[in-house]
């Protein structure tokens, strides 16, 4: 037999025989106490002296030592006394919190509403003066009721919804048979997952005795309004939940993951001011109205499959570890304006289908694009890429201007295809930047943007005007000049313009060397042209020292 599996014998029988334990360790300390003393009173030298009270010849009358020994007897005898009092007591206690929690329990499933309201004061009041394991027992109770169906049904037994003005029924406001109950329980939840002094307020509250129970109301359907404003919420499960009413959070705290899973938000949603100090995930989550994320404090949050139905902002929210907008679907203008992302950043296959707002915008790790689609106009104006960047097979379906950007790691924008007009007037990229069979329907610009570690743009199309001037493109030491346009394909339209800078050397067809003229009356099988069209701009038609401002961006394309 190993030692921990008799150590755990060993704990499990301690466990039971608690009291026993106790008494023997009274006796042992009686023991060492009395020939401590014996020690301090005795004579002699060494173990004599320590061992003098236990001598049968010793100096003491022998009395006094049996007087000492039975005082000391009595005094275990009247601590275990006390602890047999003491566990009758805590049983009794016991015995009596169950009881009242049985009838709490009556009373929250009694036909009288009014009734009900009063078992969620009285379980309150039982968690309160019991404490100890029925705070978390009571939040179960409580959760529990709420995840119940309490909605209205009609003849059929179908669930009866709220009406618009026109008489259609509104499928986001159900209607509950029970909201003054529902009401009441999370207006309890909420007093108790605070502590408000006298010198406090809501904003600035304390974890409340309930802030360290798991909240479970995973499936639910609520339709009262929720104001946990100010509260310290521990483990929060909300997965597959609709909320039909308006949601608050306001200067909350989450000291542990928070699954919003699948949640449907049918009204606005405040999470001003509230820290996730864990994750916060919304996969799948729906929405529906304005969303208030100003001053929010992430942790490693996921948006995967979430679906935003009206404009959001995350302008003012901060971002301590990893973001997943992974498939998200953005319905509305969203707004990431001067956000900084230290960690990596999943934006693969998301799509917005309005204007999206990246400008001023620091990606501190990895950044993935793969897939993403921007239906409207996207701007990453200043932008910064410190780490690898991919976005590749991306789809820009109107104006992209990424304007004064950085990329100081590797730029991947292979099979990206941009539907309107794209400025990448003065970007640097700093590292090896791969636009390998890109396709730019109108006009894009590269003016003053810095290749330092060469460019690839092989096989890439070019269908309406090109702007290369005053580019500084560098070739690395894996490819040549050649291999910047190698197989790269340009409109031979005479109403097209293609502008380059010194640097980059053309044919006598006036193109980048391994570059070709093509037609593009087939877009995915564009054939050969003998036309030629090429054009070096003059002095007088570049204002070399002036970086067009972003409101007269070109936005044709849409």
């Amino acid at each position: 037999m190993s030692i921990n599996l008799r150590w755990r014998q060993f704990a499990s029988w301690r466990r039971k025989n608690g009291l026993f334990c106790t008494i023997v360790s009274w006796i042992i300390i009686a023991i060492i106490a009395y020939t401590l003393l014996s020690a301090i009173w005795g004579y002699g030298h060494g173990w004599s002296r320590i061992l003098a009270g236990w001598h049968i010849g010793a100096t003491h009358d022998p009395l006094d030592r049996i007087k000492v020994t039975l005082t000391a007897l009595g005094g275990v005898g009247a601590v275990g006394y006390l602890v047999i009092k003491y566990r009758e007591r805590a049983a009794l206690e016991r015995g009596e919190a169950d009881e009242k929690l049985v009838r709490a329990v009556q009373q929250l499933g009694d036909a009288s509403p009014q009734v009900r309201i009063a078992g969620v004061y009285a379980l309150a009041d039982v968690a309160d003066t019991y404490e100890g394991p029925y705070h978390q027992r009571v939040v179960d109770i409580l959760c529990g009721y709420l995840r119940t169906d309490r909605l209205l049904k009609d003849a059929n037994g179908d669930t009866r919804y709220a009406t618009n003005d026109d008489g259609t029924p509104n499928y986001d406001q159900p209607l509950s048979a029970d909201g003054a109950v529902e009401s009441t329980i999370l207006s309890v939840l909420d007093s108790h997952l605070k502590t408000v002094s006298e010198n406090d307020t809501k904003e600035n509250a304390s974890p409340g005795p309930w802030s360290h129970c798991t909240l479970n109301l995973h499936g639910a359907t609520l339709t009262e309004s929720i104001q946990f404003t100010g509260s310290h919420i521990g483990a929060f499960n909300v997965q597959d939940i609709k909320f039909a009413g308006h949601i608050s959070f306001q200067d909350s705290v989450f000291a542990d993951c928070a699954i919003f899973i699948n949640s449907i938000f049918t009204q606005g949603v405040n999470f001003g001011n509230v820290r996730f100090d864990r994750q916060a995930i919304f996969s799948d989550a729906t929405l529906k109205k304005k969303v208030n994320f100003t001053g929010t404090r992430f942790s490693d949050v996921y948006f995967d499959g979430s679906t935003f139905e009206n404009k959001i902002s995350f302008t003012l929210t901060t971002f301590t570890a990893n973001v997943t907008f992974e498939a998200t679907n953005c319905e509305k203008e969203i707004q990431f304006r001067g956000v900084t992302f230290p960690g990596y950043v999943n934006l693969k296959r998301a799509t917005f289908r309005q204007f999206a707002d990246f400008t001023g915008v620091t990606f501190g790790g990895e950044t993935i694009l793969e897939y993403a689609k921007f239906k409207h106009g996207v701007l990453f104006l200043g932008a910064i890429f410190v780490h690898d960047t991919i976005f590749s097979n991306a789809e820009f379906n109107n104006s992209t201007d990424f304007t004064g950007a950085i990329f100081k790691q590797r730029s991947n924008f292979t099979g990206v295809t941009f539907n309107g007009d794209t400025s990448m007037w003065g970007v640097t990229f700093a590292h090896e930047s791969i636009f390998h069979k890109v396709t730019f329907k109108y006009s894009v610009s590269f003016r003053r943007a810095t290749f330092p570690r060469g460019a690839n743009f092989m096989g890439s199309f070019f269908l309406n005007d090109v702007d290369f001037w005053e580019t500084k493109l560098e070739s690395n030491s894996k490819h040549n000049e050649v291999d910047h346009f190698l197989n790269a394909n340009f409109n031979p339209s005479p109403d097209v313009s293609l502008f380059f800078p010194e640097s980059i050397k053309v044919n006598n067809e006036g193109l980048p060397e391994g570059a070709k003229w093509i037609t593009f009356d087939i877009i995915d099988n564009p054939a050969p042209s003998s036309n030629r069209h090429y054009e070096i701009p003059v002095d007088e038609q570049v204002q070399r020292d002036e970086i067009p401002p972003t409101d007269n961006f070109p936005k044709n394309g849409s």
